[in-house]
């Protein structure tokens, strides 16, 4: 045998004998970390050819780097592309060619979830809510996972086809899903995926919006006058409810600080007494709550009112009222007011009393006056005049010494009447065409004579009517000298008879006022005219 023959059955099958290992064996990376495949000839001792390629000769998109019975092929960085199968071919010492394969399995998944929609939530209003996965891919697929607190909401499974998973979140929030957590958690699957990067998560604090609820006001309030008060009122609401103080029955706002849950009287007063409307408020909506607040104090703003107003006459009904800021409630009185004291006609427990003359007579005619009593203090109003108007009546004509005389005597001739305003008083002898006045109805006859005798008569006249008195003067004879005839001798004179008849007059109609237990007595007390 040749030493040719012999040299090349020495050295085949070495070359037959050796293998290729490539590692790492079916990759999984992750896009944009770097990594790098070795491809090695084991048992080819005199050097191996070694080549990285893909099916079809497509491009590999990275470098190699070659020594003697080995290859690298480095991928820095990883990018979606390199998602293929390789083969590495090895050739050992030109004479026998091996090759092994394996596929490089690409994943991303470089962002966090993005969450969208989470804004300006309502309460009771539903919203959809966005996960987005951006530059996410995978073997398999995507989970994401939407919790609500603690509470697993909704998933979903999704493919990574177009690099981007998205979910959608159906909410109807309410007040008490305010502050909690929303989270979408993405869990990528796939064989190889390394634990610590399947899962990413976005966590949101929900901001539910709502309108005032809870209205939390003062409760009703007494206080003392001149004493100061403070109200408040606050409310739940997002956002945080701004405060407004209004009282009711005024248009105009409290003078108060925007968003003021405290609203402060100093010295309180009659006119702080009422009903107080506190109005909360936000982007959301409103809501009122009210508070009554009570001053006491001594009784105020006495008043006493005549009704009709104005002229009153005998026969009308007349109301007099006592009106007054009584906080607490007390003693209202009425009462006449004479020379002689005060009488009451009239009393109640309240803040106001009345008494009606039904009807009027002139002895109604006087003062009246209201006092209004609590435990704080007393108070009096001014005093109103009531004037009863009535026409005469009542007229009465007495003649002094007697309506039968002799001639040359003198003859007083008294005229009584009732009436108000005063009556004019006229004396006349029927027949004759004089007629004589008088200021207070009365009248004398000096030196008399029988062509005086005859009748009279008295006419007593007001706005209101009058009255007439008719009566007779008989003159007997006495042998004298002519005497002037009576319109010559009759002459206007105040007698101090009849002004003693016209004062018991007064004092009867007085007394027996007040043995009737009448408290109607009369403003003005007339005299008899």
């Amino acid at each position: 045998m040749s030493t040719f023959m012999f040299i090349w059955m020495f050295i085949l099958p070495s070359a037959d004998l050796f293998s290729v290992t490539l590692s790492p064996r079916d990759p999984v990376w992750r896009v944009g970390d770097t990594h790098v495949m070795q491809c090695a000839a084991v048992d080819c001792p005199h050097g191996a050819h070694i080549v990285f390629s893909r099916p079809g000769d497509e491009l590999l998109f990275a470098e190699t780097q070659r020594f003697a019975n080995r290859s690298l092929i480095r991928f820095a960085p990883v990018e979606h592309r390199h998602n293929y199968e390789i083969v590495c071919k090895v050739t050992c010492d030109g004479l026998k060619t091996k090759q092994s394969t394996t596929t490089i399995t690409i994943y991303s998944f470089p962002n966090d979830p993005v969450i969208s929609g989470t804004t300006n939530l309502r309460a009771n209003e539903t919203r959809d809510l966005s996960c987005n996965v951006y530059n996410v891919s995978a073997k398999d697929y995507v989970r994401i996972e939407w919790t609500l607190g603690d509470t697993l909401v909704h998933e979903a499974e999704k493919d990574t086809a177009t690099r981007t998973a998205s979910s959608t979140y159906t909410i109807t929030p309410i007040v008490k899903d305010n502050g909690k957590k929303i989270t979408c958690r993405a869990t990528l699957f796939g064989k190889g995926i390394p634990e610590e990067h399947q899962t990413r998560e976005t966590t949101e604090i929900v901001n539910v919006l709502y309108a005032p609820r809870d209205v939390r006001i003062s409760n009703q309030m007494t206080v003392v006058f001149g004493e100061n008060f403070t109200l408040t009122c606050e409310a739940d609401g997002n956002p945080k409810p701004q405060v407004q103080w209004r009282m009711l029955d005024s248009s105009v706002p409290l003078a108060t600080e925007p968003g003021q849950q405290k609203f402060v009287i100093e010295g309180a007063t009659l006119s702080h007494a009422g009903e107080y409307e506190c109005v909360v408020s936000n982007s959301v909506g409103s809501k009122t709550a009210k508070v009554a607040v009570i001053v006491q104090g001594p009784p105020r703003n006495m008043s006493i009112m005549v009704s009709p107003a104005g002229q009153l006459k005998e026969g009308d009904v007349v109301t007099i009222s006592c009106l007054s800021d009584t906080v607490p409630a007390g003693r209202m009185v009425l009462r006449r007011v004479s020379e002689d004291g005060t009488t009451e006609l009239n009393s109640a427990f309240g803040s106001s009393t009345s008494v009606t003359l039904s009807p009027a007579v002139l002895a109604h005619s006087g003062r009246y006056e209201c006092e209004a009593s609590n435990q704080y203090g007393t108070e009096t109003s001014a005093t109103v005049h009531v004037s009863v108007r009535a026409p005469p009546r009542n007229t009465t004509v007495e003649v002094f010494p007697s309506s039968q005389v002799h001639e040359g005597q003198n003859i007083t001739i008294c005229c009584k009447t009732v009436s108000f305003p005063a009556a004019r008083v006229t004396l006349r002898k029927l027949g004759g065409d004089r007629e004589l006045y008088s200021a207070n109805g009365t009248f004398m006859l000096q030196n008399v004579m029988a062509t005086d005798a005859g009748s009279y008569q008295v006419n007593v006249t007001n706005d209101l009517g009058y009255e007439t008195e008719v009566f007779t003067i008989n003159v007997m004879e006495k042998h004298t000298s002519p005497t002037p005839g009576w319109h010559e001798l009759l002459i206007p004179a105040i007698g101090v008879m009849c002004t003693l008849v016209t004062a018991s007059l007064i004092i009867y109609h007085l007394r027996k006022s007040r043995l009737n237990n009448s408290y109607e007595m009369a403003k003005t007390s007339p005299g008899p005219v």
